[in-house]
C-alpha cells in the first residue's frame, strides 16, 4: 500500500469565560494509514519527546521500539510522570509457546517506574496523550506542546506493517485533550495495581469546564457504565445511537470499513437507508473473519430468532446483547442479502492470527463530508463489555482529513480484484493449494464460489484443516504448515 501522510493546519477561533487559553489557537493534525504508512513512526517521535507526562491507554503491547521510547524518555528525564492503563495487565496467557504475556510487559514497563493498572472491564482503547495536564486545568495551561494519538491500532509491529490500520495525532487541542484525559481519569479512578492488585482508593474527578469542539467530538462507551469498580451498565447505549444517527442522515453515501461487524442495529440503520433512498450509495468492506457460509448464516439467525422470541415483548438492550452473542452473529451475509455492497478483504480460506493480514479500522465515512473513527468495533461486546472511543470529525476545514479516510477505503474496497480468476482456476487445477495468500477485497458471492471449489474437491476440509496449515494437498489430503 502507498504510503499516505496528511498535514494539515487548521486556525479556529476560541474564547471561553471559564478558561484563559489565547483567542485563538493553532491545531495540527496528521493521519498515518498502515501498513508501513508511519503510524508507528510518529508514535516513538512523540514519546520521545516527552517532557512532564505521559499517559498510555492500549489494549495490547508488544513493539519493542516503542518500550525503547519509553525508556529513552525514562533515561532522558527520570521525572516524567507516566501512567498506563493496560488492559489484562496480570494475565499470564501468552498467544504462542515462547512469547511474552500481558504480565511479562507490564513487570517490564513497571521497572522503568511506569504506573500500570488494569480496570474490570475490557480496556479496547489506543491512545496517547503527551505533555498533557493530567491534575486537571486551572484556566492558563498552555497546551502547544500537547498530543494526543488515536486510532485504531495496538502497539505491535503487526500493527504498523500488516494490518490496515489509522492514527489521528492531534496538536495543540486543549477541548479533544480534554476529552480524553477525562477518559483516562475515569478508569484511572477504578483501576487495580500491577502487580499487586489493589484498587486505586483516590477518585478525584478531573476537573475542567472545557467542552468538545465544534469540529470534533469523542464519544466513549464509559457513557454506558455506572461510576464504580465494576463498571454495571446504566441503560444507556452511546456509540452506536450516535452511528445510527449519521447513517439515517446520510444522503449520497455511506462508506464503512470495521473488522468486525456484530452489532445488528447498525446492519439494520444501513439497510433501512438504503431501501429509503435506493439512490444512496453504501459500501461496506470487513476483514476475512467476517465471511460467513449460507448454511451457517441460516443456523445463526435461526438461533437468535428463537431467542428474541422467548424474550417476549420490548425486550432490553442486555437481553438483546445475550440472543446476538449467543447467536456468534456476524453481518457480512445479512447486509448482503438485503442490498448492501460488502466486500472483504480476504486472504485465507481457515483464519489464523499469525498469518494474516487484518483489516482492522473500525471507521465510517458519510457524503465525503464527516469521518467516525476510533477503537469502537462495531459490535454489541464493544458498546456494552468494552472501553472503546468513537471520534466524529467534520467541517470545513478537516475535508482533507475526510478526503485521506476516503482515499484509505478505496484503496481497500480495489485491492487485487483482477486476481480473483486467476486464483479461481488455480484452486479448480493444482493439487496443491495456498490455503493463506496475498488480499483480494471479494464479495459474499465471489468467495462462496472459491468455497464452492474448494468443498467439491476437499469435502472434508473444515474437519481436517488446521488454522496454521499453509498449504493443502489434495492428494495426500492433508494440510503442511
Amino acid at each position: 500500500m502507498l504510503l499516505r501522510y496528511l498535514s494539515l493546519s487548521l486556525l479556529f477561533l476560541y474564547s471561553s469565560l471559564a478558561y484563559a487559553a489565547p483567542k485563538s489557537f493553532q491545531e495540527e493534525i496528521h493521519t498515518y494509514f498502515s501498513p508501513n504508512g508511519g503510524a508507528q513512526e510518529a508514535i516513538v517521535r512523540n514519546i520521545s519527546q516527552t517532557k512532564h507526562s505521559l499517559d498510555i491507554a492500549m489494549y495490547n503491547f508488544s513493539s519493542d521500539r516503542i518500550l525503547e521510547a519509553l525508556k529513552t524518555v525514562r533515561i532522558k528525564n527520570p521525572q516524567v510522570k507516566i501512567r498506563m492503563i493496560f488492559d489484562d495487565a496480570a494475565s499470564t496467557n501468552v498467544d504462542s509457546p515462547g512469547s511474552s504475556s500481558k504480565a511479562d510487559m507490564s513487570a517490564s514497563l513497571e521497572k522503568l517506574g511506569i504506573d500500570v493498572r488494569y480496570v474490570s472491564k475490557i480496556m479496547h482503547h489506543k491512545f496517547v496523550i503527551i505533555d498533557g495536564f493530567p491534575d486537571g486545568l486551572q484556566g492558563n495551561e498552555d497546551f502547544s506542546q500537547t498530543v494526543l494519538l488515536n486510532g485504531s491500532g495496538n502497539f505491535s509491529n503487526r500493527a504498523d506493517t500488516s494490518y490496515d490500520e489509522n492514527l489521528v495525532e492531534i496538536k495543540n487541542d486543549p477541548e479533544t485533550t480534554t476529552e480524553f484525559q477525562k477518559e483516562f481519569q475515569l478508569m484511572w479512578n477504578y483501576s487495580y495495581d500491577f502487580p499487586d492488585g489493589s484498587l486505586q482508593e483516590d477518585r478525584e474527578d478531573y476537573v475542567s469546564s472545557l467542552e468538545p469542539s465544534d469540529v470534533i467530538t469523542p464519544i466513549f462507551t464509559s457513557q454506558n457504565f455506572k461510576k464504580e469498580p465494576k463498571f454495571k451498565l446504566n441503560g444507556n447505549r452511546v456509540a452506536s445511537l450516535n452511528l445510527e444517527e449519521a447513517i439515517r442522515n446520510a444522503k449520497t453515501s455511506i462508506y464503512v470499513a470495521t473488522g468486525h461487524f456484530r452489532l445488528k442495529p447498525l446492519a439494520d440503520a444501513l439497510i433501512s437507508a438504503k431501501q429509503e433512498n435506493p439512490e444512496l450509495e453504501i459500501k461496506v468492506v470487513l476483514d476475512s473473519q467476517e465471511y460467513v457460509s449460507q448454511s451457517e448464516h441460516q443456523r445463526v439467525m435461526g438461533k437468535y430468532k428463537r431467542c428474541v422470541k422467548d424474550l417476549g415483548p420490548n425486550p432490553s438492550e442486555e437481553e438483546l446483547e445475550k440472543c446476538e452473542l449467543a447467536g456468534e452473529m456476524k453481518f457480512s451475509r445479512y447486509l448482503a442479502q438485503n442490498g448492501i455492497d460488502v466486500r472483504m478483504k480476504y486472504s485465507s480460506y481457515i483464519w489464523y492470527y499469525a498469518y494474516d493480514p487484518q483489516m482492522h479500522h473500525k471507521y465510517m465515512i458519510v457524503d465525503g463530508e464527516t469521518v467516525w473513527s476510533g477503537s469502537y468495533n462495531w459490535s454489541r461486546n464493544a458498546e456494552f463489555n468494552t472501553f472503546e472511543n468513537v471520534v466524529h470529525y467534520r467541517g470545513e476545514a478537516l475535508a482533507p482529513l475526510v478526503k485521506a479516510y476516503e482515499d484509505d477505503f478505496l484503496s481497500i474496497w480495489d485491492i487485487r480484484r483482477d486476481a480473483f480468476f486467476a486464483h479461481k482456476k488455480q484452486l479448480e487445477t493444482r493439487n496443491r493449494i495456498s490455503l493463506h495468500f496475498s488480499p483480494m477485497s471479494l464479495s459474499v458471492a465471489e468467495i462462496d464460489e472459491l468455497w464452492g471449489v474448494l468443498l467439491k474437491d476437499v469435502p472434508d476440509f473444515l474437519q481436517k484443516a488446521k488454522p496454521e496449515d499453509r498449504i493443502w494437498d489434495k492428494r495426500k489430503g492433508q494440510g503442511e504448515p
